[in-house]
């Protein structure tokens, strides 16, 4: 399949989390809106009529929800904070109909796979700068001089718990010589999830490095695999291998039920001798593959007598089964 024709196939399964975020997005800029159209009314009970917007229309009396609320201790934002507040509010809605094609990256050979994601999370991250900023001016905190950078971008650093939550999905392309786990470890919380399209030559098992006990971490060579792995409601980082028999296959599932040997499922090993690859030496190539069969390995006296024969085989059928199960652990929860 053309590289094209896999980045589109691979933005297709990430459409749910785009979703979201679009939709905590909107929602926000309908926020900051609605507190600009109070801001340009300016006394508090014009204020509380635009908060509260047409429903309030003959069922509410504004004078005393005016009087009850914040609204009277809000201060009136000045000519500057207007003009933050309605820059704040074009840049949530540019933010919320943003198209396909922003949430790829698409390094060149030889980038640096850690400022790429970087500059693209702190541009994706101006939603968040935005919903900070309108905010400051809404509580009458907000200083030009130490906030108004924010509006070009927070940093995903800076993101606090609820922006993670819905932290923008990614596909990312690149040479599998760039594929370096270390450059994609520090954006890997809240509910992040990172589709990579691996162009061959790759090592044969980099992300190896990124299994955490809470993190969805997959190699396969599957589109209708990696599908499964997107569908994690948690951080989940899944990589479409060049076919040809040269990398590892494996699903690396983040369930505490499950004995940490089994967290962990080879489906293919790679073939024939390994062989430098750049920067990615033989040695180091061996070694990230030792690293794999010893995670995965049982320990010698839990492998005896085991019945039932394990898991299934295929990690699509394993992880869907998992997902399925987990997802009816939490019904019965709630």
């Amino acid at each position: 399949m053309p590289s094209d024709a896999l980045t589109g196939a691979a933005l297709e399964l990430i459409e749910p989390a785009i979703k979201a975020f679009r939709q905590a997005v909107a929602a926000a800029a309908d926020r900051a809106d609605s507190h600009l159209a109070a801001s340009l009314a300016g006394s508090p009970m014009s204020q509380a009529a635009a908060e509260l917007g047409e429903f309030a229309a003959g069922r509410i009396d504004v004078t005393r929800f005016a009087a009850l609320s914040e609204l009277t201790e809000r201060p009136v934002p000045d000519d500057l904070e207007v003009s933050v507040l309605r820059r704040a509010a074009e840049i949530l809605r540019e933010q919320a109909d943003l198209p396909p094609s922003r949430f790829v990256v698409n390094l060149p050979p030889g980038g640096r796979l850690a400022n790429a994601l970087g500059i693209q999370f702190d541009e994706l991250g101006r939603a968040f700068g935005a919903i900070l900023v309108a905010e400051l001016v809404r509580n009458g905190r907000y200083d030009d001089a130490e906030h108004s950078a924010i509006l070009h971008g927070l940093p995903r650093h800076e993101w606090h718990r609820g922006e993670r939550a819905v932290s923008p999905p990614l596909v990312v392309t690149l040479d599998g010589a760039d594929l370096w786990a270390g450059e994609i470890a520090q954006f890997l919380d809240g509910n992040q999830k990172i589709v990579l399209i691996v162009r061959p030559p790759a090592p044969p098992a980099a992300l190896v490095r990124l299994i955490t006990p809470s993190t969805l971490v997959m190699q396969t060579t599957n589109m209708e695999t990696l599908a499964t792995a997107v569908r994690y409601e948690g951080t989940a980082v899944a990589a479409l291998m060049p076919d040809g028999g040269g990398v590892a296959e494996f699903v690396h599932l983040p369930d505490p039920r499950l004995p940490e040997h089994e967290r962990l499922q080879i489906t293919a090993r790679p073939r024939g001798a390994r062989k430098s690859l750049q920067s990615w030496s033989a040695w180091l190539q061996s070694q990230e593959l030792e690293q794999l069969y010893a995670l995965a390995a049982p320990p010698p006296v839990a492998a005896v007598g085991k019945e039932n024969g394990g898991p299934p085989a295929d990690p699509a059928a394993r992880l869907a089964a998992w997902l399925l199960s987990s997802a009816e652990s939490a019904a019965a929860g709630s």
